[in-house]
């Protein structure tokens, strides 16, 4: 699935794989992402 996607994510989440899941589908559509980790 290709897009020219002209928007930017900011993806919040904890360390565990839903947050990767999100990052990896947005990626495979060329949206930028900046991440901001949550752990204890």
């Amino acid at each position: 699935m290709k897009r020219n996607v002209k928007n930017k994510a900011i993806v919040i989440g904890g360390n565990h794989y839903n947050t990767l899941g999100v990052i990896r589908s947005l990626g495979e559509m060329k949206v930028p992402v900046y991440l901001i980790l949550t752990s204890k």
